[in-house]
């Protein structure tokens, strides 16, 4: 959730429409909302990667959460006192990690040198941004790959991931020539 509450059951545990009218996750308060849902290999050996507007972030082993039985049960809060913007699984197959703001400014890393840290561990600073600015999307991605753009204004970019620089960790993002300052709205990933 976007309060960092994760809750991680087996699908079959989940309950038909036709036999409940229960909410999945019963939340706090009326601030609290689902941000993603993932689905999970049994076993899977994955990490997630979990990060926040103000760009703050973490990786964890999905072999680290407790599998919850009741749909009663309200999750466990794993990244708390920020707001969630996302997770996802990190794939070792798309080595690259693209992150977008919201005034529409981008950066690349590689995805290796991000360090797996305990469930409960505080979250660490993943990208610098200017006080105006939110990170609104973070992908795993390969350099064949681009990434569409949706401008608050309607307008739509399409940026090639291997047109950008792979940076370090320190580096600001930056805003490519052909993007215009018009915030986004949203960002996905797609292939050429």
């Amino acid at each position: 959730t976007n309060n960092g509450r994760v809750k991680y059951m087996p699908l079959s545990k989940i309950p038909s429409t036709n036999t409940t009218s229960k909410p999945l996750i019963p939340f706090d308060d009326d601030n609290e909302y689902i941000v993603s849902v993932l689905e999970l290999r049994d076993n899977s050996s994955d990490d997630i990667f979990i990060y926040t507007n103000d760009g703050l972030g973490k990786r964890i082993s999905i072999d680290t959460l407790n599998k919850v039985l009741s749909v009663d049960a309200m999750g466990k809060f794993i990244l708390s006192g920020h707001e969630v913007n996302g997770m996802f699984v990190l794939d070792s197959n798309k080595p690259l990690l693209v992150y977008v703001t919201r005034l529409g400014r981008l950066r690349v890393n590689q995805n290796k040198y991000l360090t797996a840290v305990k469930k409960f561990a505080e979250p660490k600073p993943i990208i610098k941004l200017s006080a105006q600015d939110d990170l609104i999307s973070v992908f795993c991605a390969s350099s064949e790959q681009s990434i569409v753009l949706n401008h608050v204004d309607g307008r739509v970019t399409t940026v090639n991931i291997d047109s950008l620089n792979v940076s370090t960790m320190s580096v600001e993002p930056t805003r490519p020539k052909h993007v215009p300052s018009v915030k986004v709205l949203r960002a996905t990933l797609s292939t050429k």
